[in-house]
């Protein structure tokens, strides 16, 4: 889709806002794995990770070892891993802003459309 006139430039700087507003957001807290700090959970994500109710350890296995890290939009990156949710196979994406240091968890979610995310080597 091709934006044009003034819709191009309204979306251009909701954009520049909100990256801006994650890049100064304060966090929630880190995650450490071992003994190196590697993930910053903006506030979003740790709201987002209890209302969805994905437990923390399946998070951090995920951030520490992907299945797969396929590129989101932007600089973000999605980490990707088939998890047992009771049962039923999903797909965990964790969305990351890797362009900081200690990368952004900027949302987590799970779903069952895991041909549609799962990238192809």
């Amino acid at each position: 889709m091709v934006l044009r006139g003034r819709l191009r430039g309204r979306v251009g700087r909701r954009r520049d806002y909100f990256e801006k507003r994650l890049r100064f957001q304060t966090w929630a807290f880190f995650l450490w794995i071992g003994h190196v700090l590697r993930f910053a959970l903006s506030k979003h994500a740790q709201q987002e990770i209890e209302r969805r109710r994905i437990p923390l350890a399946l998070l951090e296995a995920a951030l520490e070892k992907p299945d797969q890290v396929v590129p989101e939009r932007g600089l973000a990156n999605a980490y990707q891993s088939k998890c047992d949710f009771g049962g039923k196979i999903f797909l965990l994406r964790v969305i990351v802003d890797d362009s900081v240091d200690p990368a952004v968890v900027v949302t987590a979610y799970r779903t069952t459309k895991i041909e549609k995310y799962w990238g192809k080597p």
